[in-house]
C-alpha cells in the first residue's frame, strides 16, 4: 500500500521509515524528543496554514455572495416592460451583460472558496491527528 509524506506530499510506499526524496522520518513510533519537537513545530505550522486557507475561502465566499447580489440586481433591472406592458429580458442591455458575468464569477468565487474552506479542515484535522499521535505520554 502506499501513502504521502506528510512533509513533500510525495506518493511513497507505506513499508518506508524515511522518504526517499526529502530524508524526512516519517516512521513515528521511535522519535528522539528533538524529532517529535520538531515534528510538531512542522505540524503546528501547516495548522496554521489550513487556518488561512480556511480565512481564505471564507472571504471568497464572502466576495461571491456581494457579487451575486450585485448581479441579481442588475439583471432584475434588466428585466423592464415592452410597449404591450409585459415584463421583457433586454439581452443586448448592459445591466444583463454585466449581471450575467458577475454571476459567473460568484460561481467560480463560491466554488473556489468552499474548496479552501474544506482543504483547510482537512490540513488541520490531518496534522492535529499526528500531534496526537506523537505527543508524550505522561
Amino acid at each position: 500500500m502506499k501513502k504521502r509524506c506528510i512533509y513533500c506530499h510525495k506518493v511513497i510506499e507505506d513499508n518506508l521509515e524515511t522518504c526517499p526524496y526529502c530524508q524526512k522520518k516519517i516512521d513515528f513510533n521511535n522519535l528522539s524528543e528533538q524529532e517529535t519537537h520538531e515534528l510538531h513545530q512542522y505540524c503546528h505550522n501547516q495548522i496554521t496554514k489550513g487556518g488561512d486557507y480556511i480565512d481564505n475561502g471564507l472571504t471568497f465566499t464572502v466576495i461571491g455572495a456581494i457579487l451575486a447580489v450585485i448581479g441579481a440586481v442588475l439583471l432584475y433591472v434588466s428585466n423592464r416592460y415592452n410597449n404591450y406592458g409585459k415584463r421583457i429580458w433586454i439581452f443586448t442591455s448592459v445591466e444583463f451583460i454585466v449581471g450575467v458575468v458577475l454571476l459567473s464569477i460568484t460561481f467560480g468565487c463560491l466554488v473556489y472558496g468552499g474548496f479552501r474552506i474544506v482543504s483547510g479542515l482537512l490540513k488541520k484535522s490531518q496534522y492535529k491527528k499526528i500531534i496526537e499521535q506523537t505527543a508524550f505520554k505522561k
